[in-house]
């Protein structure tokens, strides 16, 4: 009897091994580096696109902290391409800089999509990363503003603490951002005056929502002349500087 539950007790431990090591090849344990430079993960919470970067700048060191900024990329962008976008200012800045590969920049339907997905993200990003636990921002442009609006800011409004969005993309009937987390920290929408059709027509509606119902007190907004659809990444810059320098 004693050989038999020792016989078992070896598989289960075997089983067990390779149950790790199955988990850990498919990503969910890769652990997120803090060397500089930019670097490639993916998640096994979703199928299709999975991936997201993480871009460490030199001046990331233990001892100081930075803030953590994710970004949301349009439809027809990609985690890669809004990181090639990002990572130098992320050094100029700095900031750390997350970039996720969005389904939901296609359309607001995909947001349960990217639910698991994103929570995985966030979850190993802040989890495994020092930084800056008053500045994890979150900033949009165009369709990346659905999950901006619709998951960041409802799903992780515990870690967030700031957003912007440019140009970007809501569905105004399904805004429902807690107004007690809310309603003190910055928020900043710009779009422009001859903007996309869509964009025109949902960020007045979302102004309205922040300044009538979530009472914000930090919100800024702004149309700009003669922007187009454009991402305005140097506005984002300024707008961080601003609040975070200010106090």
């Amino acid at each position: 009897m004693r050989t038999h539950r020792t016989i078992l007790s070896f598989v289960g431990i075997l089983s067990l091994l390779g149950f790790f090591s199955i988990y850990s090849a498919c990503g969910s344990l890769e652990s997120i580096l803090d060397t500089p430079g930019t670097h490639t993960y993916t998640s096994d919470k979703r199928d299709g696109l999975n991936t997201f970067l993480v871009h460490i700048p030199k001046a990331y060191t233990a001892t100081k902290f930075l803030p953590l900024v994710f970004f949301g990329h349009p439809n027809g962008g990609s985690a890669s391409k809004e990181m090639n976008q990002w990572k130098q200012r992320a050094e100029s800045f700095p900031f750390i800089a997350v970039t996720m590969d969005l389904h939901s920049s296609r359309h607001s339907k995909y947001l349960e999509n990217d639910k698991s997905f994103l929570k995985d993200v966030v979850r190993r990003v802040t989890g495994e990363l020092d930084h800056d636990a008053n500045w994890v921002v979150y900033t949009a442009h165009s369709g990346g503003g659905y999950a901006g609006w619709h998951r960041i800011a409802t799903d992780h409004d515990k870690i967030f603490t700031a957003l912007c969005f440019r140009s970007a993309n809501c569905y105004p009937p399904y805004l429902d951002l807690s107004r007690s987390r809310w309603r003190n920290r910055p928020i900043y929408v710009f779009w422009s005056d001859n903007d996309a059709p869509r964009t025109s027509e949902q960020n007045p509606q979302a102004i309205d929502y922040l300044k009538n119902e979530l009472k914000a007190k930090r919100l800024k907004y702004e149309i700009i002349p003669n922007g187009g659809h454009a991402s305005h990444p140097e506005k984002f810059i300024a707008w961080l500087q601003e609040v975070i320098t200010s106090p």
